[in-house]
């Protein structure tokens, strides 16, 4: 297949070819790193993701936050490790964390992350930022569907259930 090009611009009256900025054209692909096994096939409920959840991070010693992305039927059609942090949580912005969804074409997607201190309840900054995930997911038209607090122990908190989401 031959590689498409594009065509140069005509040299303006007065302007040499140096003269000129070059804009770098991107393309970007997702890369499949490994597999995961999935005790289940879909997420449907909180609790299928938190056992998808429980197998990626029961053994994180810290803080870890994961997109698993669905396709219409709720099965995930990719899982990425967005963001890890220390003891105490991670920094990330809702434009990283969507990235992944829009590249795998996503319908809809959930977040879930560990507190590997063994508590799974939600904290101010947990919250907040599932409200910002949750409103630039809307205007990209790709639904947050739930997010999913694991703990070691196997606890886990689901922002649906407890009424914020």
């Amino acid at each position: 297949m031959a590689e498409e090009t594009t065509p140069r611009p005509r040299i303006a009256r007065g302007k040499r070819r140096d003269q000129y900025t070059r804009i770098p054209i991107f393309s970007l692909r997702l890369v499949r790193e490994r597999t995961v096994a999935c005790p289940e096939p879909g997420v449907g409920c909180e609790a299928q993701a938190a056992r998808i959840l429980h197998a990626l991070l029961d053994a994180a010693d810290r803080e870890k936050l994961v997109v698993i992305c669905v396709n219409g039927r709720n099965i995930p059609v990719a899982i990425e490790i967005a963001a890890v942090g220390g003891l105490h949580g991670c920094s990330v912005e809702p434009r990283d964390l969507l990235k992944v969804v829009l590249l795998s074409n996503a319908s809809a997607f959930l977040l879930g992350h560990n507190h590997p201190g063994g508590d799974p309840v939600p904290s101010r900054e947990d919250i907040a930022l599932t409200a910002s995930v949750k409103k630039a997911a809307e205007a990209l038209g790709t639904p947050l569907l739930d997010h999913v607090i694991v703990a070691p122990n196997g606890r886990h908190a689901s922002f649906s259930e407890l009424g914020l989401l």
